[in-house]
């Protein structure tokens, strides 16, 4: 299962490799993050302290991939990605879905298929997952299709690959 949520971090920037690490995944893209001549991190500085068109990141979105079982559950994180929290669910719900195109090429042979993906009531994850995962019914005679079908009004929509969403398990547990 893939479970993203998020997580206070503290505003500033981070050498991450030969970059800028630590600003916002919104506008980062705009600007050169290298670290490669001393002008590109002045122009750099000036979009974020005196423009305003970047920013740092905060907030961490922090994707984790796990196994939904009883005993020994672990999700292992896979991405961490700093937010300016400027964007909205069909931003986030592009995110998730090259995420969810990556594990189908790189971890699906490993890990078997992605069947769920989950998180909290913040309302652009939400926003992002309902987008994604409501999009498509499940293929007539497949398990899902079978499990969703005798419940009597209960949602039989999916997204891409079958794959459905759910309840973050942490926040289940915190409520019990």
């Amino acid at each position: 299962s893939l479970f993203w949520d998020g997580f206070h971090v503290t505003p500033k920037a981070r050498k991450v490799g030969d970059e800028a690490g630590g600003l916002c995944r919104e506008h980062a893209p705009n600007h050169d993050v290298s670290l490669k001549d001393i002008e590109t991190v002045r122009k750099l500085a000036r979009a974020v302290h005196l423009d305003k068109t970047c920013h740092y990141g905060s907030e961490a979105t922090v994707f984790f991939l796990g196994a939904l079982r009883e005993e020994n559950y672990a999700a292992i994180p896979l991405i961490v990605s700093p937010s300016c929290k400027a964007e909205k669910g069909p931003q986030l719900a592009a995110t998730i879905t090259l995420i969810m195109n990556l594990y189908e090429i790189y971890a699906k042979p490993y890990l078997g298929p992605l069947f769920m993906t989950s998180t909290d009531g913040d309302g652009v994850y939400r926003a992002a997952q309902h987008e994604l995962l409501t999009r498509e019914t499940p293929v007539f005679g497949t398990p899902l299709h079978t499990a969703l079908s005798s419940l009597e009004g209960f949602n039989m929509t999916c997204g891409k690959n079958q794959v459905v969403f759910g309840p973050d398990p942490k926040h289940v547990v915190k409520r019990e």
